[in-house]
């Protein structure tokens, strides 16, 4: 079927058109919508009041946004009473719909400013939308815990990074921190087991320090290849914190702030890992 064999679509099945036109839309299943999209709608325009409320609550019911917005329009164009409970049901589930979009939104963005906003613009929806809170809340902790590690980095004394450059030999556990770093940070394989050329980059001043790097150093900007070597890195030999630690404080504050880089970049790929595996099962 294509876009020109189908032409009209008569009164009474244009709701359950509509429909299908919009969910089509919404889930992107272009093809799908392309063939649909202008097929003109034979619609007997009766705009009495109470076809107009019959519109209102059937768009309400069917929670369906761009629906509702538009039946809330015509409702207004025509001058209905704003005092109905019908007309405050369609706002409340429109309000309700556009918190639950603007969530979904901020918790993929993974960014503070935008899940906050986001948060507080689901206070009248707490117990509709708690599921929904409860995975904001615990994407925000994830992204105000990343930022608290770069402030313990960017209060190091640089004393403490000068220690580091120190190491002619490097013990394994300051290598292997350092060189996942470098890694997360954008240097190639090839560069990061080059310890001389560590210590360079590691007494850069400037926009090339090592503070700044990790200061402008962003999760979504990662490929998961070279996530997946910093976490093998950090992994090889049993290296825990408490190991690091042991040997060198400084190493064990990159330690830290890598493996949260690892942890914020590994939730960010969740979605997408949970997409492609639906579109394989589709198949």
């Amino acid at each position: 079927m294509t876009s020109s064999s189908v032409q009209v679509v008569s009164r009474e099945g244009e709701e359950a058109f509509v429909v299908l036109r919009d969910v089509l839309k919404e889930t992107k299943q272009t093809a799908l919508h392309d063939i649909i999209k202008d097929v003109k709608i034979d619609v007997n325009h009766d705009n009495t009041p109470e076809v107009i409320k019959k519109k209102l609550a059937e768009a309400t019911k069917a929670r369906n946004r761009s629906r509702i917005e538009k039946a809330i329009a015509d409702y207004k164009d025509h001058g209905l009473s704003q005092t109905e409970d019908i007309y405050k049901e369609a706002t409340r589930t429109l309000r309700l719909l556009t918190a639950r979009e603007d969530l979904k939104a901020a918790i993929n963005s993974r960014q503070k400013d935008q899940l906050k906003e986001a948060m507080q613009g689901c206070s009248e929806f707490k117990d509709e939308l708690k599921k929904e809170l409860n995975e904001a809340k615990r994407v925000l902790d994830a992204v105000l815990h990343l930022e608290t590690l770069r402030h313990k980095i960017m209060a190091m004394n640089q004393a403490t990074v000068a220690e580091l450059k120190t190491y002619n030999q490097p013990p394994p556990a300051v290598n292997q921190v350092m060189m996942a770093t470098f890694l997360l940070l954008g240097n190639s394989k090839a560069q990061i087991k080059d310890w001389q050329l560590l210590q360079t980059l590691m007494g850069k001043t400037g926009k090339q320090s090592l503070k700044r790097r990790i200061k402008k150093c962003q999760p979504a900007k990662l490929s998961p290849e070279t996530v997946a070597e910093a976490k093998r890195l950090l992994q090889d030999n049993d290296l825990t914190l408490e190991s690091v630690r042991s040997v060198s404080n400084g190493a064990a504050t990159f330690y830290v702030w890598s493996m949260g880089m690892i942890e914020e970049v590994e939730q960010l790929t969740k979605p997408k890992e949970s997409a492609i595996q639906q579109l394989t099962k589709a198949r």
